[in-house]
């Protein structure tokens, strides 16, 4: 099953303990733009996704793979 890229971003940021308001500003964005992202309303860049893998403790292959899946 294919999980949605804004799936990811939200359930990493729940796992890590982070509410959107914590995270907008570590990933440098708008906490409007983070929750657009998390509704799939557009994507961030690859060099947003990194910070939300650094913030998130998580590896940025679980953003960028096709099932949020690390390899």
């Amino acid at each position: 099953m294919t999980t949605s890229l804004g799936t990811r971003i939200r359930n990493a940021r729940k796992e890590a303990g982070l509410t959107a308001e914590q995270l907008a500003p570590t990933v440098g964005v708008t906490m409007g733009t983070l929750l657009r992202w998390e509704r799939d309303e557009f994507a961030p860049s690859v060099k947003k996704l990194r910070r939300i893998a650094e913030a998130t403790g998580q590896p940025l292959t679980y953003f960028i793979s096709s099932e949020g899946r690390t390899a």
